[in-house]
């Protein structure tokens, strides 16, 4: 008989085991190396049919970077009590983007070739505010359709609870 997700020491999301916290954390990692040495390539030229889209670079990047980071954030808690807490980490992981953000950006100053520029952040964070709402709202459906599943609905209010045992 195959051990449950818990068990094994993988925490299962709704349906869907999670993946082990150390995996999830060298996804996020190899992603923030990625994002560091693009942006730090001099005078970087784009392919002909990317140049101009500049800005919706930046939107996906960071959107996929918050969407890791609330990722990795929500293998610390998976029994969400209700939308607060997923609300917390999700201002956490759009903080998070916001100071990479600024932080890449202003390294780019001292690159030659790049530049600084607010509209670039602006970019970025607009991007990391998309992907924390794409994010949560997957992960707050697949913890919702799991308990459904399972029959672990918390009780309505005012509802009666009564013991299984």
């Amino acid at each position: 008989m195959a051990a449950s997700p818990k068990a094994r020491g993988t925490p299962a999301v709704g349906r869907i085991p999670a993946l082990p916290e150390w995996l999830r954390i060298a996804a996020l990692d190899g992603y923030v190396m990625l994002l560091l040495y693009l942006t730090g390539i001099p005078r970087l030229r784009l392919p002909e049919r990317l140049s101009g889209r500049d800005l919706q670079l930046h939107f996906l990047a960071y959107m996929t970077l918050a969407g890791l980071t609330l990722w990795v954030m929500s293998g610390w808690e998976l029994s969400f009590p209700g939308t607060w807490r997923l609300f917390r980490f999700a201002v956490v992981a759009w903080a998070f983007c916001l100071g990479f953000g600024a932080f890449d950006e202003w390294r780019q100053g001292f690159i030659p070739g790049r530049f600084t520029s607010l509209a670039d952040w602006k970019a970025d964070a607009t991007g990391a505010l998309a992907g924390v709402a794409f994010m949560a709202l997957l992960l707050r459906w697949t913890f919702h359709k799991g308990a459904i599943n399972s029959g672990n609905l918390p009780p309505k209010t005012g509802e009666k609870v009564t013991s299984k045992t």
